[in-house]
C-alpha cells in the first residue's frame, strides 16, 4: 500500500484575499496555477472525499491550492482535519483564482477557469446540473459516462474517473482480530455496507440478505460502515427492526480492518455515479455485489465481469444468491480482475493525474 507524506499542518481557516494577495505575491517567481475547490463542507460523502483527495495530492510545485468550505461545521471532521494539513482552507469563495472546480451550485468566484463535476446520476444530481447551466462559462466534468449523460443537454462533459486514496486501506490488525471484536464467528459470512446509510443506496437490503442467508442455515451478520451517527438515526432505527443484530460503526477514515474482515461488499443502490466503495473493495480483494449503476456497466463493456450483479430492488433470495456465488471460489477469477483493475487504473495518483491533464488542457 503507498502512503501518504503530509506537509506540515497549516492553519485551519484564512481570509481568502490576505491568502490571494499572497500567492500573487510568489507566482511570478513560481508560476504557480491558483486553484480554488469549493464545497459545503468537509463531511464523509464520496464527493467531499474525492475533493480532499485531489486537492491534497496536485503537485505543491505547480498549484496553489485552497479549499473554500462554505458551511464549515462547529467540529473538524476527518477530512477536514486531512485537507488542512497540506492545503489552506477558507469559509468564503472570493479571490480570483486560475481555475475554480466545485460540484455545488454555489456562484463561482471570478476565475478564469469554472469547472463543475457532478457525481451522482439520481434526481438531485440532475437538478444540480440544471441549476448551474445558466452560466455560459462555466465546462462540465462527471465522474462517469451515465453521469456525464445528465450534463449533455448543458455541454460536452470530461468524463474523469475517480481513485481511492489506498492508504485508507492498510489493516491496523488482523481479519481475526477484527471479526473477535465485533463477535462473527470464523465460519459465517460478513455482509458490509459502506457508505452513506440513505435511501438511494438502498441499505436495508443487506438486512434482508441477512435474514435470507440464516433462513438457509448459513451463519451470517450484516456490518454497517458509514456515516451514521446523528445523521440517519431513523434509518439505522429501522434496519435494526428487520436485524436487531446488525452491527454498526461510525465513520472512520481507517477502512482497512471493516473491510478485512468483510466476506463480501453488497452495494444493492437504486443510483450511483462512480461508486468509490467498490473500488475500495476491488483495491482489498473483497467481492462485491453490486446493481448495474453507475459506472460498473460501462466498466464491465471493456474489462469483462467485476462483480456479481442483482437487478435494482432485487428481493432477498436473489441477493443471497448472488452473495453465495461471490464468496464462492468460483468468483475468484472476478475478483483478481477487479482487483488488478483498481490498482493500475483506480488509485488516487491515477486520479490525480487525470484533473492535472485536463487542467494542463484549460491553460493552454
Amino acid at each position: 500500500m503507498t502512503s501518504h507524506n503530509g506537509r506540515a499542518p497549516g492553519p485551519a481557516f484564512a481570509d481568502l484575499t490576505t491568502l490571494y494577495g499572497d500567492l500573487a505575491d510568489v507566482r511570478p517567481g513560481f508560476g504557480r496555477t491558483r486553484i480554488t475547490f469549493l464545497t459545503y463542507s468537509l463531511n464523509y460523502g464520496g464527493a467531499e472525499r474525492w475533493l480532499v483527495d485531489l486537492a491534497t495530492r496536485l503537485d505543491r510545485d505547480r498549484y496553489a491550492v485552497t479549499v473554500a468550505m462554505l458551511q464549515p461545521p462547529t467540529k473538524p471532521t476527518a477530512l477536514q482535519l486531512k485537507a488542512s494539513a497540506s492545503v489552506r482552507i477558507v469559509t468564503n469563495a472570493g479571490g480570483t483564482p486560475d481555475i475554480a472546480v466545485t460540484w455545488i451550485v454555489r456562484p463561482f468566484p471570478n476565475a478564469k477557469h469554472k469547472v463543475f463535476c457532478l457525481h451522482g446520476a439520481d434526481p438531485e444530481s440532475a437538478a444540480l446540473a440544471a441549476g448551474v447551466s445558466g452560466d455560459a462559462a462555466v465546462q462540465y466534468a462527471a465522474v462517469s459516462n451515465r453521469v456525464g449523460e445528465l450534463l449533455t443537454p448543458y455541454g460536452r462533459p470530461r468524463i474523469i474517473y475517480n481513485g481511492c486514496d489506498t492508504a485508507r486501506l492498510t489493516p491496523a490488525t488482523s481479519r481475526e482480530a477484527v471479526r473477535e471484536q465485533l463477535k462473527v464467528d470464523k465460519t459465517d459470512i460478513l455482509v458490509g455496507f459502506l457508505g452513506r446509510l440513505a435511501d438511494v443506496k438502498c441499505p436495508h437490503a443487506v438486512a434482508h440478505a441477512v435474514t435470507a442467508l440464516r433462513q438457509r442455515g448459513f451463519g451470517s451478520h450484516g456490518l454497517f460502515v458509514g456515516d451514521y451517527k446523528g445523521c440517519h438515526t431513523e434509518r439505522t432505527q429501522s434496519i435494526r427492526l428487520l436485524l436487531p443484530d446488525a452491527i454498526f460503526l461510525g465513520p472512520t477514515e481507517a477502512i482497512g480492518d471493516p473491510l478485512a474482515a468483510m466476506d463480501v461488499l453488497l452495494l444493492p443502490s437504486y443510483s450511483e455515479g462512480f461508486s468509490l466503495a467498490k473500488i475500495e473493495a476491488w483495491l482489498t480483494r473483497t467481492p462485491v455485489v453490486a446493481t448495474p449503476v453507475g459506472a460498473i456497466p460501462e466498466l464491465e463493456q471493456v474489462h469483462g465481469q467485476l462483480v456479481v450483479r442483482v437487478p435494482v430492488g432485487a428481493g432477498s433470495d436473489m441477493l443471497a444468491d448472488a452473495i453465495l456465488q461471490a464468496v464462492s471460489p468460483a468468483n475468484d477469477s472476478v475478483v483478481t480482475r477487479a482487483h488488478a483493475l483498481a490498482w493500475r487504473d483506480f488509485t488516487v495518483e491515477a486520479m490525480v493525474a487525470r484533473w492535472d491533464a485536463y487542467f494542463q488542457e484549460l491553460l493552454q
